[in-house]
């Protein structure tokens, strides 16, 4: 089990290895090594923190390869290529995969430690923002289907009299249901409400860093070609029942 920010490295050449487990070492940072992509991809688990420095020719899995096999799992796995054999096309594979740097051997120490860091950052950012982004879907998981209702056209500024119009109820229905499902998202006031949708919806749409990155699962929670709130309701309740 890995808990602490590790830089995983995979290449054949062993003193390649040693050059950059010892950076991380300088950088009070723990380094697993690993001398093919196989026992790599076989062993790394996507709850394990870091960044991963990789060679582009392995014998086995090249860095592309593991590259692209961390982003088809879902791996948020920050990357950085460091190679002894660069070329245009492939630096531009790579950087358009989302590699955070790809350099050249032999690499210059404070390029790629700052490429390291970087990366490093990158990861911590992408793991608290997905901890966020499931927050707020369990948040929003608490409303039934009609809570939900109310919610997106309490967003749309529609007032209850309007509401309750467009819903075919009273508006002591409509105040019930808006009381109930203000009270699971814990706002006191429309204010309140509205400040909550904005994160959601810049966690969802607005943050471009987040949309490209493997932790994004295409969460249809308040984007504007969601699903019915049916499902969403049913999805979070396991029903989709209420006043």
């Amino acid at each position: 089990m890995v808990t602490e920010p590790t830089v995983f490295v995979v290449d054949s050449n062993a003193e390649d290895r040693a050059v950059v487990a010892k950076l991380a070492e300088q950088m009070s940072l723990s380094c697993k090594e690993y001398k093919s992509g196989q026992d790599f991809l076989a062993e790394y688990e996507q709850s394990w923190p870091g960044c991963l420095v990789v060679e582009v020719r392995i014998p086995d899995v090249g860095g592309l390869q593991i590259q692209h096999a961390l982003a088809r799992d879902g791996a948020p796995l920050p990357v950085v290529f460091l190679t002894g054999y660069a070329d245009a096309p492939t630096a531009v594979r790579a950087m358009r995969a989302g590699a955070v740097q790809f350099l050249e051997k032999p690499s210059n120490d404070h390029t790629l430690w700052d490429a390291i860091q970087e990366a490093i950052a990158l990861d911590a950012q992408l793991r608290r923002e997905h901890a966020e982004h499931q927050e707020r879907e369990e948040v929003l998981g608490r409303l039934t289907e009609k809570e939900y209702q109310v919610l997106e056209l309490v967003l749309d500024g529609k007032s209850s009299q309007r509401i309750a119009k467009e819903l075919d109820v009273c508006v002591r229905t409509v105040e019930i249901r808006r009381s109930s499902m203000m009270k699971k998202l814990e706002v006191r006031s429309v204010p309140e409400l509205l400040k909550f949708a904005a994160t959601v919806i810049r966690g969802n749409l607005g943050n471009e860093e987040y949309l490209q990155s493997p932790w994004h699962d295409g969460s249809p929670l308040l984007r504007p070609h969601r699903e019915p709130v049916a499902g969403i309701a049913r999805r979070g309740n396991g029903n989709g029942n209420g006043r």
